[in-house]
């Protein structure tokens, strides 16, 4: 017969999932041999899109400003968030790069995993985070020495205060300024953010949830200024993943936290 931990283990697999605590597998499972439920709790995915501010200087630091629009798969929960640190909205980050000096914005899309079922967004997702990125860019003639530039490039980041909370995200980048790396971006960083809404937006089902995210309903995009609207390519690529994980993990959502 199995034990808590295999059973678990075989939900984890087959439902994308993960234990909230990998070294307490099966805690979460109720019930007895021949008749477990559960988990009752566990960690699932998240979709983020974002837009970032870089401002160079002096030298190879660099200030980190964002506001992001994250969707919570493990609680069916949204909420937006800009940098802030020690509770301070708006109080910038700090990175290291080969960006010496000039400004550059982005635009990414991405997952963070980790995300406990039992918990909140709120209280998961603010961070602070440890951040790296690396990308290519390029100039009018091909090189970004200095002067206009941009690039793309993908970034990876984890929660230091719970490293099981981590991701990835893809960015397109515009900037000007001076950066002696040509057409190679590298970076690091520390940025901690803080919530805007006191209470996230819950969903009620995962339809509401993926339309949601495929009609951009919560969109800090600076793209959406364009003449594309809801439809540009960098919508559609992101969000059309985006919102069939959606609606399988709110599937999931219900099978394990609404009928445990």
């Amino acid at each position: 017969m199995p034990t808590k931990a295999s059973y678990e283990l075989c939900v984890d697999l087959s439902y994308g999932i993960e234990p909230v605590y990998p070294w307490l597998i099966g805690e979460n499972v109720t019930g007895s041999q021949g008749c477990y439920h559960g988990p009752i709790a566990y960690r699932a995915p998240g979709y983020i899109e974002g837009t970032g501010l870089t401002l160079a200087g002096p030298s190879i630091t660099n200030w980190l400003f964002a506001i992001e629009s994250v969707y919570d798969f493990a609680t069916m929960q949204h909420n937006y968030f800009v940098n802030g640190s020690f509770g301070i909205p708006g109080a910038p980050g700090l990175g290291f790069s080969d960006f010496l000096f000039g400004v550059s914005g982005t635009l990414y899309a991405g997952y963070v995993n980790g995300l406990i079922s039992s918990s909140s967004i709120n209280a998961d997702y603010p961070g602070p985070f440890v951040t790296g990125y690396i990308g290519v860019s390029g100039g009018p003639l091909g090189v970004d020495f200095v002067g206009p530039s941009a690039g793309v490039g993908k970034t990876g980041f984890f929660s230091a205060s719970d490293p099981l909370i981590r991701g990835s995200a893809t960015y397109i980048m515009f900037g000007i300024g001076l950066d002696p790396l040509t057409n190679v971006d590298v970076g690091i960083g520390v940025l901690s953010s803080v919530r805007v809404n006191k209470e996230p937006q819950k969903y009620l089902d995962k339809y509401s949830l993926s339309t949601d995210i495929m009609l951009g309903s919560h969109n800090v995009w600076l793209s959406r200024l364009n003449l594309l609207g809801y439809f540009s390519p960098i919508d559609m690529l992101s969000r059309t993943k985006a919102a069939t994980k959606a609606l399988w993990y709110g599937m999931v959502y219900e099978e394990l936290h609404e009928n445990k």
